[in-house]
């Protein structure tokens, strides 16, 4: 046996082992939030107060993709030419009309992600109890 068949062999011997400690390391990250969390928010109330915000941030978001994809559809409806050859064919002034809709929701989507940001970044430690709940 080679010195690389030997490392593989105890490597496959060690997967069961890591996955074990990675399961433990997960499960001490969550007890270590649960805490953190009973420590700067005691107020169940307020944690779940908390968790239904980012519920909220999450459902804003999901709708302005949505919104974000319809506009896409419709516009590609109305034109499917890109935008510099709109430009160059019926106009800035025109172009800039036709994309309007896309921008407006590309613009809304993009608040709506800051506005998540904003909320998951103001708890961090209820933050990743959340995605855990959630994944």
């Amino acid at each position: 046996m080679t010195d690389k068949q030997t490392l593989e062999a105890f490597a496959k011997l060690l997967e069961p082992l890591a996955k074990s400690l990675n399961g433990i390391d997960r499960s001490l990250s969550l007890l270590a939030d649960l805490e953190l969390a009973k420590e700067f928010q005691p107020d169940p109330a307020k944690r779940q107060s908390h968790y239904a915000e980012i519920n909220a941030a999450v459902a804003a978001d999901a709708a302005a993709f949505e919104a974000l994809e319809k506009a896409r559809v419709e516009r590609e409806a109305i034109d499917p030419r890109g935008h510099e050859q709109l430009v160059k064919e019926k106009g800035a002034e025109e172009a800039a009309r036709i994309l309007a809709p896309v921008k407006a929701a590309l613009d809304a989507r993009g608040e709506s992600l800051k506005h998540e940001q904003k909320v998951r970044d103001s708890f961090p430690a209820l933050d990743r109890i959340h995605r855990h709940r959630n994944s």
